[in-house]
């Protein structure tokens, strides 16, 4: 996979701060525009900056792209790594944090604004849909089913649970999160109510 400009250089506090301002400023751009309409020049706008210097730090819109996936989802997705890798809790307990950290992103408005992106401009768009899926998706999946897996080869799950399809834990994250975008102002959701009752249904299915 292609690096971002900045990629494998250390940055200074200001720059930090700079690349920040151009992240914040490309979610702004693309929930107001989308990925397509977005354009360098109103992103530097926004952001204070030359449009060159959006430049040094991603090389293409592309690319800011992936730096806003970074930004917003990449500290959940290690969240729900680092508890799948855990030893010292029962394997439920990693899901319900697994899922907890899954749907408390989800819910939050920036990682709706990808949401609405993929879904949208995603068909047409391979690119940026390969990126999130090879980043993002996989890896998360993955997490979900080292617990299964663990939790089968423990006896903790029953036999057969670690290969079930990791997506059934997704379910009420991914319902929760179109749920804020369509119908939020019609009938609020209990977003973490959702969620616990939903694992509260599979752990029982799956526990020996």
């Amino acid at each position: 996979m292609e690096q971002d400009s900045t990629a494998s250089k250390a940055l200074s506090r200001s720059q930090v701060r700079r690349q920040q301002d151009i992240i914040d400023a490309a979610l702004a751009a693309f929930d107001q525009h989308g990925f397509e309409r977005a354009r360098i020049d109103d992103i530097a706008k926004q952001a204070g900056v030359a449009k060159g210097t959006v430049y040094l730090y991603f090389k293409n819109k592309e690319q800011l792209f992936h730096g806003v996936v970074r930004h917003v989802v990449e500290p959940a997705l290690e969240q729900v790594k680092h508890v799948a890798a855990g030893e010292t809790t029962s394997a439920a307990e990693r899901l319900r944090q697994q899922v907890n950290a899954f749907g408390q992103l989800l819910s939050g408005h920036d990682f709706q604004v990808i949401l609405r992106l993929l879904i949208s401009e995603g068909p047409s768009n391979p690119a940026i849909r390969s990126f999130y899926y090879n980043s993002i998706v996989a890896p998360g999946m993955r997490a979900f089913q080292q617990c299964l897996k663990e939790g089968e080869k423990t006896g903790e799950f029953k036999p057969g649970t670690g290969d079930l399809c990791p997506q059934l834990l997704a379910g009420a994250p991914i319902v929760s999160a179109v749920w804020q975008i369509l119908f939020a102002d019609f009938s609020p959701l209990d977003i973490h109510t959702l969620i616990n009752q939903q694992l509260a249904v599979f752990l029982e299915g799956v526990s020996s």
